[in-house]
């Protein structure tokens, strides 16, 4: 069963599965508050430049390819042009981007994407040939989808998820409608990914937004269906039904059978830092290079000069590159390249934050997601490590939490102390599993993601900046060159660029 599938709310579940939160809580008398809690801060990239401005400039490194931007898209192509030794440039301490992880305890919990799902056969060829070549997916005889390689971090079915919706638990979403299942059945298999091979006839429905087209479509929904229709967007997207296209929210239904097949859900306890993890493994590491900041990249002669501050050493590199696969996030190039940042200024990006919680004990019947949709629109739930597969003795629970927006600013605070919002989700945890978790947590590791995602919102898919690009040795990867903010579209981004780098002479 996977999250996207509705089932019938029939009576038997009504009577038995929906549980009141709390229903048979024993109050006990709770610690104030987590007061241990480390926060992985966002870069005071304004602070971190003024400061080195007199710091030394070291050395030149020459190099024919530079990639900028080391999450999945820069580590795919990296590995796939790794004979031609490209350097790899991340301005954090570890790759992964999105799917970056935390250490506790000498083991890696998900701090980003931390999810994904078999990969059906009508999906990109080109892509499932690299991931397989990458012994992550493999297909086995009979089946109809790639299944991944590390079987041991599937979910099993009975742990897999259980929902809070305004209080009311329940193990499965209940159905909207049959007419919004037979929405979904008629674009089975005409989803796919990546979505630059969706057929051209269904552009059409990347000009409205999903709320629209169910309204086009005579489809009513509640405001408690609207909800949960919100959530999962907001899960995957970033944003509501009534921001996201109505290709996104179709897609999200529809990319892969969950009506009509068993589609199982992969998810090691690091998350989709697995993926970065085993792509780095492929790389020379001397050709990854952390702690690196680009501030500006110039066109000279016909080659460019890569203007980096290195974080760590408190250094100023310059990079020489004949071309350059620009993987990082977009809306950056505003300061970098000028020129480009033209082609994405009308990006939108959801601010996330993501939060461990170490407890010091485990928690009785625990599912591996577990949704919340109530008052609280930006807690999306929390992920329970006792249900992945590890060696790990310890039970960490992962909340994720997207603001809107508007709210990006929030971060810049929580970057400076995120005692207010630790302590709020670890009280909705604790009501949602009947249990004191302000007291049971040793420690809470806060992960913030200024610019977590792009949001597919309308007229935002079926273009590819690099089209149009003003330098032509300069390649854009990476979801956010106009893709769903999934890992295949991150994979197929890097492969992309690299078709375009081939051609350039």
């Amino acid at each position: 069963m996977d999250r996207r599938y509705f089932i019938k709310l029939s009576s038997a579940i009504t009577t038995s599965a929906l549980l009141s939160c709390g229903s048979n809580s024993k109050k006990a008398k709770p610690k104030k508050e987590i007061t241990n809690i480390e926060i992985a801060n966002m870069p005071d990239y304004p602070h971190i430049i003024f400061n080195g401005k007199d710091a030394k400039s070291v050395e030149t490194i020459n190099t024919n390819i530079l990639i900028v931007g080391a999450g999945i898209a820069g580590l795919s192509a990296a590995v796939k042009l790794k004979d031609k030794k490209p350097i790899l440039l991340e301005l954090g301490d570890m790759v992964g981007g999105s799917a970056i992880a935390q250490k506790i305890n000498g083991h890696y919990y998900s701090q980003g994407a931390h999810y994904e799902l078999d990969f059906p056969d009508n999906y990109g060829k080109e892509t499932l040939t690299f991931l397989s070549e990458q012994n992550l997916i493999h297909k086995e005889p009979g089946n109809k989808s790639w299944s991944f390689v590390d079987k041991q971090f599937y979910i099993k079915d009975k742990l897999e998820n259980q929902s809070d919706i305004y209080g009311e638990r329940m193990k499965e979403l209940p159905i909207l409608s049959a007419k919004f299942k037979e929405l979904i059945l008629s674009y089975n298999h005409r989803l796919p990914m990546p979505t630059t091979i969706i057929d051209s006839k269904l552009h059409d429905l990347n000009k409205i937004s999903f709320e629209k087209l169910l309204d086009n479509l005579n489809i009513k929904i509640s405001k408690t269906f609207k909800d949960i229709i919100s959530y999962q967007m907001i899960d995957d997207y970033g944003a509501g039904i009534s921001d996201v296209s109505a290709l996104a929210g179709l897609h999200y239904y529809a990319c892969r059978p969950y009506y009509t097949d068993e589609v199982n859900v992969f998810s090691p306890p690091e998350g989709n830092f697995y993926f970065a993890n085993k792509l780095l493994n492929s790389l020379d590491k001397n050709s990854v290079h952390l702690n690196s900041l680009v501030t500006k990249i110039n066109k000279v002669a016909d080659t460019f000069e890569v203007k980096v501050f290195n974080i760590k050493k408190n250094l100023w590199i310059k990079y020489k590159t004949n071309k350059i696969i620009y993987a990082g996030q977009k809306h950056a190039l505003k300061y970098i390249h000028p020129p480009s940042y033209d082609l994405f200024k009308n990006n939108q990006y959801a601010p996330w934050m993501a939060i461990n919680f170490h407890l010091s004990k485990n928690i009785k019947e625990p599912f591996w997601q577990n949704d919340y949709i109530g008052e609280e629109k930006d807690f999306l739930g929390f992920v329970n490590s006792q249900t992945q597969y590890s060696n790990s003795k310890d039970t960490i629970l992962t909340a994720y939490i997207c603001l809107p927006v508007t709210e990006r600013s929030l971060l810049l605070k929580y970057s400076k102390n995120a005692k207010e919002p630790v302590n709020k989700i670890g009280q909705l945890i604790g009501k949602y599993l009947n249990i004191d978790l302000i007291k049971q947590t040793k420690k809470a590791f806060v992960r913030l993601h200024g610019h977590g995602m792009p949001i597919p919102t309308t007229d935002y898919l079926f273009k590819d900046a690099n089209d149009s690009r003003p330098e032509p040795k300069i390649i854009y990867a990476g979801v956010d060159n106009f893709r769903l903010p999934l890992f295949f579209e991150a994979v197929d981004s890097g492969l992309s660029a690299i078709n375009h780098l081939t051609k350039i002479s």
